[in-house]
């Protein structure tokens, strides 16, 4: 009976390394959530402010064409953005209508 038992059992040093792995791997799986979390809402703000900067560049721009609705401006500005990989649509809205461009077929 005091052989099986003494197989059980864990020695005091045994635990003490088995809880100090433990920890570290849990440390180390918290840091690596942060990160990750972190980069990708740092992404995330990127990615949404450059939207909106083009987004009010294009509005500018674009403002003239639609008013007069003068389609080859507007066609050139849908052109210009080609070049930014970012952006994959583009939508202008006028009150009674909308005009919408899928860049990958400009390219």
């Amino acid at each position: 009976m005091n052989a099986l038992q003494g197989k059980t059992h864990l020695r005091l040093a045994t635990k003490f390394n088995l809880l100090t792995i433990g920890l570290i791997l849990f440390t180390a799986a918290g840091i690596s959530i942060f990160l990750i979390r972190s980069q990708i809402l740092n992404s995330y703000r990127n990615l949404l402010n450059h939207g909106l900067s083009v987004a009010a560049v294009i509005s500018q721009n674009s403002e003239y064409g639609i008013y007069t609705e003068d389609k080859e401006s507007i066609r050139q500005i849908v052109k210009s953005l080609a070049v930014d990989a970012d952006i994959a649509y583009v939508c202008l809205i006028r009150r009674n209508e909308s005009w919408s461009v899928r860049i990958s077929d400009q390219r």
